[in-house]
């Protein structure tokens, strides 16, 4: 039996189990990444635990304990108890203030009637504490915020502004913005699908169509730090179409694009780039008449993509200046007969059909 027919099988079996994050939804009952949730925009909170131990294991990635105070849907002051520890690869190892994982008590939310799974929110933090690498955090953010515009079959966020307490050393975080990222089973169950193994054995699993946009949008913000086929910073969704199932990939981390611009960034050593603000078609196109489906698809889209950059109320001059001007540029080239087929119809498969080659 082939590694395609024994992946289908396996995709298929996904869907057998009962699903209880989707019988939670169904019976209203809300998750803690929902109770958190803002129509504002904004979440005020603090997170109190002890960062001086924290930081100097951070790559134990143990969970220690820690409190975290934010105001209520009633605007009333509440209080949670969590447990934080340390996540992530390469931020963990450039970055004095690290991503973070808060796991919240199952007491506390059946307490307020909350779902007690997932119970873990990733939470992404400003890696040091300046006001520009706060920039970088909040293009970040805002990438994440494009990707709501072009699909449903993407990540929430919330924007936080934190407040850090560590009540034995003072070795805490600077104030400034952080944001949530909804937990996986919990996206997954949104999207009536599963989380899928990750690792593509064949582009004919694929969901060809949210495949295309998946591409073209890690174009747009210039974001090579992604691999198909294993599935780096990529999450795999399985999904009923029919009597199939389909795989739909789900991007994430997007620290590494010329969008964002980190100094801490580096290019793919595996394409012919110089400057992480070059961009690299590495995506996957489907027939030329269904590309140009895609392509008017991103230009019915370009006002409300720029206006999230002109309008994001938290940018300072420079990233204003600069995300704008980025976006721009990505529609220059697929507006453009001849930039489109040069940087993006050329590149097409190129790397995909030598991976499908050896599975």
């Amino acid at each position: 039996m082939n590694s395609l027919r024994i992946f289908s099988i396996l995709l298929l079996c996904l869907f057998i189990a009962p699903d209880f994050i989707i019988a939670q939804q169904q019976d209203t009952i809300k998750t803690v990444f929902q109770y958190l949730q803002r129509d504002s925009g904004v979440l005020e909170a603090t997170l109190v635990t002890d960062f001086k131990r924290l930081f100097r294991r951070k790559y134990d990635r143990k969970y220690i304990d820690g409190i975290f105070i934010f105001n209520n849907e009633k605007g009333e002051p509440d209080t949670m108890k969590v447990e934080v520890r340390t996540r992530g690869n390469a931020r963990l190892k450039v970055c004095n203030v690290p991503p973070m994982k808060l796991k919240f008590s199952k007491k506390e939310l059946r307490r307020r009637n909350l779902a007690e799974e997932p119970n873990s929110i990733k939470m992404v933090l400003g890696c040091h504490n300046s006001d520009i690498y706060q920039q970088y955090l909040l293009r970040e953010y805002l990438a994440y915020r494009i990707y709501n515009l072009l699909s449903d079959y993407s990540y929430r966020t919330q924007l936080l502004n934190m407040k850090f307490v560590d009540l034995k050393s003072k070795r805490e975080p600077n104030p400034g913005f952080a944001f949530f990222i909804e937990p996986d089973d919990e996206m997954a169950a949104r999207c009536r699908g599963k989380i899928a193994p990750n690792r593509v054995v064949s582009t004919r699993l694929l969901n060809t169509g949210e495949t295309e946009r998946f591409a073209f949008f890690q174009f747009m913000i210039g974001n090579t730090d992604w691999y198909l086929y294993n599935g780096h910073n990529i999450e795999l969704l399985a999904v009923r179409e029919g009597g199939q199932v389909k795989i739909v990939p789900i991007p994430y981390d997007f620290d590494y694009a010329g969008f964002v611009n980190a100094p801490y960034a580096v290019v793919n050593e595996k394409l012919p780039t110089v400057e992480v603000t070059e961009r690299y078609y590495q995506g996957y196109c489907r027939k030329p008449v269904q590309t140009l489906e895609t392509v008017r698809f991103f230009i019915s889209k370009k006002e409300e993509i720029i206006a999230l950059s002109v309008q994001f109320p938290y940018f300072d001059k420079n990233s204003k200046r600069h995300c704008t001007d980025y976006l721009k540029s990505f529609f220059e080239v697929i507006e453009n007969d001849h930039y489109l087929k040069q940087e993006v119809l050329n590149h097409c498969d190129k790397w995909l059909k030598k991976v499908e080659k050896r599975n």
